[in-house]
């Protein structure tokens, strides 16, 4: 990566740092490695594609697509603007989360400003085309015959003006491009687009082969008929050589460096010797680098393929055709077998020389044995389904007489908790009534152990009559007979109340309070009990499910369009994992029933929380994360709709 010049290669972190810089990025960018990095990436964007949000547009591309190209002004650090050619990689960890980014910028300025040139000078084309050298530049009728020749044209393709004029343009083509009539496919692309630009083998007049730039491009007159084709092309074997032997280069790093584990990743010379091994391989194949680099890869493959020599066949097609593909059984270092995809791609420089060969294997075995199962499962299908079919037939008879069975039960338990809350209600009371008489001393003094029975006593009846009151307003709400009574009140004053019937709950568990409620929230139309009913219980669970010296945060706003009442209630307890979140707001669920019994919580009361929101047409929903906090956002409308 050093020694590459010509383009920019370094890598970024997940939030666009430069981590890495190598020559060519202090080449074409005018940074040094000390003013660069821990720098943002921005700092290359012009001000209006930073106003625009392109630097992290392109990079949330390729956290999403894996990888993203793009064609454009880039700004270096005098300043200056260049067109730029710029791929961004994302670099993920074995987890799949990305970690970073690769990031390769090559400056096409040379080429843009050639191109624009281009385009400029056909308007001069007939003055200035029989100076150009450096480019075959010549024009055909409309059925493909060569009509001027360019001084830059003899000394490209060797052929004289005399010797050319009237021949057709496919004289230039290999054998493969006539055999599969590419001339003909180029002139009728042009007259559908206007324009046809690619690079490949063009043959000169001594039949050696060039890697060529070709433009073709419609020539109309007034009246938009085609009146024939200009043709630019230019000699780029140069240039793909230095390519391929990058892309070579390229291509060896990311084998030698790749932590891919899920494929065996490796080259082969052309003899099909392992020149390269990487840990994916490792793990497939069983072999160590050391053990296996300079050994033959036809090792992989069983007695059986080895003794028709079927190793060598796979090359031979690769090498002829450019991949081979299959799946078949391979052996790894003990011996076993398993069922391998494999693909194998010759490697070949600029003049077709065959330098090498990579292959890949991924391990299908369990992909095979699924298929196997499904074929088998399939057989047996229509059987199978037939008699499933009438066993289901049965099942739903006998679910239609559960189901009216257990709805019958349901109501009728639901019936008896209504009554039975009912009924304890009264003596409920009665208790916690006459607890307090004692504790409060009218009866007569107590001692101080019988003031600490007293205490809990109290505390006991109050926690029973908390439950008694929650499994009433549960089972109303479950038959729709909890009704709203709606009036106008103001926010503050409720949030006031809340924290002094919360606050010695807070001091008791070290937890502390805060809050914010912005200045524009004034009155609210709803039900003022049930509003204060929702944020003592949302409170209440932040702080019991809440660690020593917590706090919880509660924060109230109007929404932007100013029809919703927005509260938030945050906390910095033990939380909740992602796979417990759905069950949060169902009736008695509890997050960790071990510590929800030192905490005495009942499980209903972030159930009769969302049923009340939504009574009120509100929306609710909480977000979590294990060990770190618990986030219950929930909206009213500011205006009764009722």
């Amino acid at each position: 990566m050093e020694s590459i010049k010509d383009y920019a290669i370094f890598l970024l972190d997940a939030d666009g740092l430069v981590k890495t810089w190598n020559t060519g990025a202090e080449a074409i960018k005018g940074y040094s490695q000390d003013e660069i990095l821990e720098k943002s990436f921005t700092v290359f964007y012009r001000p209006e594609d930073l106003a625009a949000g392109k630097p992290y547009k392109l990079l949330d591309r390729a956290r999403t697509e894996g990888r993203v190209e793009d064609e454009g002004y880039r700004v270096r650090k005098d300043g200056k603007l260049f067109w730029a050619d710029v791929i961004i990689t994302a670099i993920k960890n074995t987890k799949g989360d990305v970690i970073g980014f690769s990031k390769i910028t090559r400056d096409l300025s040379d080429r843009r400003a050639t191109e624009e040139a281009l385009r400029h000078s056909e308007e001069r084309f007939r003055m200035l085309v029989e100076t150009v050298k450096e480019y075959a530049i010549f024009m055909l009728d409309p059925n493909g015959h060569i009509m001027t020749w360019n001084a830059g044209a003899e000394r490209l393709k060797g052929y004289s003006e005399k010797e050319i004029i009237g021949k057709h343009f496919s004289i230039f083509y290999t054998q493969e491009d006539l055999n599969r009539n590419h001339p003909a496919n180029e002139l009728q692309i042009v007259k559908a687009q206007g324009q046809y630009q690619e690079e490949g083998w063009r043959i000169r007049k001594d039949g050696s082969p060039f890697w060529a730039n070709v433009t073709i491009t419609a020539i109309y007159n007034s009246q938009r008929d085609l009146i024939g084709f200009t043709k630019v092309t230019r000699d780029l074997t140069q240039k793909r050589q230095a390519d391929i032997a990058l892309q070579l280069s390229e291509q060896r790093f990311r084998l030698l460096v790749d932590s891919v584990r899920d494929y065996a990743i490796y080259m082969l010379d052309t003899d099909g010797k392992i020149v390269t091994w990487n840990k994916g391989a490792e793990r497939l194949k069983g072999y160590s680098s050391d053990e296996i680099i300079g050994k033959h890869f036809s090792l992989f493959y069983t007695p059986e393929s080895q003794q028709i020599n079927y190793p060598q066949y796979e090359l031979q097609v690769a090498r002829n055709e450019g991949k081979y593909e299959e799946e078949g059984w391979r052996v790894r270092k003990d011996g076993s077998r398993f069922w391998a995809n494999v693909v194998i791609t010759s490697i070949e420089d600029e003049s077709g020389q065959l330098l090498g060969f990579s292959k890949v294997t991924r391990d299908l075995t369990e992909r095979r044995r699924a298929e196997e199962r499904l074929k088998y499962m399939n057989e047996n299908l229509e059987l199978l389904v037939e008699q499933r079919t009438r066993e289901l037939l049965v099942e739903k008879a006998k679910a239609d007489e559960a189901k009216e069975a257990a709805e019958l039960a349901n109501k009728r338990k639901d019936q008896f908790l209504a009554n039975m809350c009912h009924e304890t209600f009264t003596p409920m009371n009665h208790i916690l009534g006459f607890a307090e008489m004692i504790k409060s001393e009218m009866a007569g003094p107590l001692s101080e152990k019988q003031q600490v029975y007293m205490n809990n006593i109290v505390d006991s009846s109050k926690h029973l009559h908390e439950l008694l009151q929650d499994m009433l307003d549960i089972t109303k709400i479950q038959e729709g007979k909890l009704t709203l009574y709606y009036e106008d009140f103001e926010v503050g004053a409720v949030l006031d109340e809340v924290n002094a019937l919360v606050q010695e709950l807070a001091s008791r568990y070290e937890v502390h309070l805060v809050y914010r409620i912005e200045p524009e929230v004034d009155k609210i139309s709803a039900d003022r009990r049930r509003f204060k009913q929702i944020l003592i219980n949302l409170m209440t669970n932040a702080i019991k499910y809440n660690k020593p010296n917590g706090w919880v945060k509660v924060s109230i706003s109007q929404s932007e369009n100013k029809q919703w009442l927005m509260v938030d209630v945050s906390d910095s307890g033990i939380g909740i994992s992602e796979e417990m979140l759905p069950e949060i707001f169902n009736p008695f669920f509890q997050v960790d029933p071990s510590f929800s019994r030192k905490r005495e919580g009942s499980g209903l009361g972030a159930a009769i929380a969302k049923h009340l929101v939504e009574l009120h047409q509100g929306a609710i929903q909480i977000s979590s994360k294990k060990d770190v906090g618990t986030t219950v956002k929930f909206s009213l409308p500011l205006v009764n709709s009722n």
